[in-house]
């Protein structure tokens, strides 16, 4: 079977077991690569896939590059200052600025998710 690339983005952790899930129920064959994958995914992809990306609107709607969002739901950050910390160590968010009602708002956003996959 002949595989393109229609598409390269970021996604969440559960998105690609989401997608993971799909392509193990339509083949009961997976490579090495694919299982260790599973294997992450099983554990640390525990999460509705829609609620997820509904949650990563929410946080770009704030301002945020999607692919901080992605990071930040993947990551279940649990209190505001480590939300500041993560959003002003990475480039992509220089000119971001985030300040407390925001990072609270944020954090609302992240934890009404995570808190959810328990």
């Amino acid at each position: 079977m002949e595989r393109r690339i229609e598409e390269r983005r970021y996604i969440s952790y559960y998105e690609a077991k989401y997608f993971m899930e799909r392509r193990i129920e339509d083949s009961q064959q997976i490579n090495s690569l694919q299982e260790k994958s599973w294997d992450y995914l099983k554990t640390f992809g525990v999460g509705d896939s829609k609620e997820a990306k509904e949650s990563i609107k929410k946080l770009v709607s704030f301002g945020l590059k999607e692919t901080t969002a992605i990071m930040l739901l993947n990551v279940c950050p649990d209190n505001n200052s480590f939300i500041i910390s993560i959003i002003s160590s990475l480039p992509e968010e220089n000119s971001t600025k985030i300040d407390e009602e925001k990072s609270k708002e944020i954090f609302n956003i992240i934890n009404n998710f995570c808190s959810k996959k328990s």
